[in-house]
């Protein structure tokens, strides 16, 4: 690939052009095809200090983190020091769900593949001391199983931390510590940040947010989400280049950018490659990734998005194509992936990537016969979800904690039949499609729902 044909895409004017569409502050991209990398940085990292994005602006990776947290414990696999297939009593005996021993069957692996049961969007807050993660599984003795082990699959934080507190207890040092020691350094990663908010300097890209009556970027008043969920997204910041040297290490099946291997071929191809597939929908299990089609390939991707922040890492080891994109603004990054990035992946690899369409709002609900006594009732993650019907149907009324403002947020979307247990979700008083949620029946001998599945996670009937 010619330097010019990837200049063509990726130039600040487009970049710059996108982010004032979407109204995001600033971005950086970078791309590796083959032996040809790029990278391109174009608005502010800090918009009221007027400070640029650049090459060397720190971004915060989010739930990317995620994919690191699995390298990571892959990498102790390879050494002797964990066993992906061992119960995670083993190395946290301590360990409670609803107060009780956690289940043989919940091991290291369904921890990484999402598919451990336990009650996964766990936000808490334990201060910042080195402890706070340990502080947060021990309350973790207050959630509950929502599915045996390794039955379903549902995005989940939790597991992530409770899995980051593993790798505490088998060497014994911090998570931050042994990630950087562990991971980012042998990765030739140099520039890199965790959880300090009182040390964030013009290097640090800063979350914001649009304020359309005033027209103008505001700072986010919380910047980053707890300290004690890191090994789940909260604390990690990286470089665009930095980013794409992991996802270089994992296109190259485990060789580093220095030409030094890292893990072996089978582990890294292992963790991209779905064990099984599981409900809902034949999810499939893969270890922190996840997977799109791509022409006759498959883009391997993660995301994340946190408080005033958007990033995105993908590959496609058959186009020998990589790339990192991040944003300083968790609205609008979505729509930087789509508008810039994948211009960037079809130029690159000549593959377009289908992205998943929202549900096409509803015309009517003619044809469905819906017995609404199925659906009816709370649901839990331990956020709630509350099924309730009124004059104009199905309502879906969602319960959670705004983690920028630390107060509880509630709001109603109406719900239209679109197949078998499935639903588009409207946002009461706008014709907007917000979503879908599906329903599981997974108690035998029960014909109300067990569970709902929307917005990517599991949420169980209580």
């Amino acid at each position: 690939m010619a330097e010019t044909d990837l200049n063509t895409v990726l130039n600040t004017g487009t970049l710059s052009d996108a982010l004032d569409r979407f109204h995001i502050p600033g971005a950086a991209i970078a791309v590796q095809q083959g032996n040809f990398r790029s990278s391109v940085a174009a608005g502010f990292a800090d918009v009221p200090s007027g400070v640029e994005v650049s090459d060397e602006t720190l971004f915060q990776i989010g739930s990317i983190t995620k994919v690191f947290t699995a390298t990571l414990l892959c990498k102790l696999s390879e050494s002797g020091e964990v066993d992906l297939e061992a119960p995670v009593s083993r190395y946290l005996p301590d360990l409670r769900i609803s107060g009780e021993h956690v289940p043989d069957e919940m091991t290291i692996r369904t921890l990484l593949d999402y598919s451990c049961g336990i009650e996964g969007q766990f936000f808490e807050d334990f201060g910042d001391s080195a402890d706070a993660l340990r502080q947060y599984v021990d309350a973790c003795s207050g959630l509950r199983l929502i599915h045996p082990p390794g039955s379903m699959r549902g995005y989940n934080s939790t597991s992530y931390c409770i899995a980051g507190r593993v790798i505490e207890a088998v060497t014994g040092e911090p998570f931050d510590d042994v990630l950087a020691a562990r991971l980012l350094e042998p990765l030739g990663i140099s520039q890199y940040s965790f959880y300090d908010v009182n040390a964030l300097g013009p290097e640090h890209a800063l979350g914001h947010h649009w304020d359309p009556e005033s027209g103008a970027f505001k700072v986010d008043d919380k910047l980053r989400l707890p300290r004690s969920m890191s090994p789940a997204g909260s604390s990690v910041s990286l470089t665009a280049e930095g980013l794409l040297a992991f996802a270089s290490m994992h296109l190259g099946d485990g060789v580093a950018a220095d030409g030094r291997r890292y893990l072996d071929a089978d582990t890294v191809r292992m963790m991209r490659t779905p064990s099984r597939t599981v409900p809902p929908d034949d999810s499939e299990l893969l270890l922190g990734w996840a997977a799109m089609p791509l022409g006759e390939d498959r883009l391997t991707i993660a995301a994340g998005r946190t408080i005033g922040q958007n990033a995105f890492v993908m590959l496609a080891p058959q186009q020998d194509f990589a790339m990192s994109l991040q944003a300083n603004s968790a609205m609008g990054g979505e729509q930087l992936f789509v508008s810039v990035g994948l211009e960037v992946i079809e130029s690159l690899t000549g593959c377009r990537l289908e992205m998943p369409s929202p549900s096409a709002a509803p015309g009517g609900d003619e044809g469905f016969d819906i017995d609404a006594r199925r659906y009816i009732g709370t649901y839990a993650n331990p956020a709630k979800i509350k099924i309730q019907e009124d004059e104009g149907g199905l309502k879906l009324v969602s319960e959670y904690k705004d983690n920028s403002t630390e107060s509880t947020v509630s709001y109603a979307s109406t719900m239209h039949p679109t197949g078998h247990h499935n639903f588009t979700l409207v946002l009461d008083g706008t014709d907007q499609v917000i979503g879908s949620a599906t329903f599981l029946f997974e108690d035998p001998g029960r014909d109300q729902a067990s569970h709902v599945y929307t917005s990517r996670c599991l949420f169980g009937r209580i």
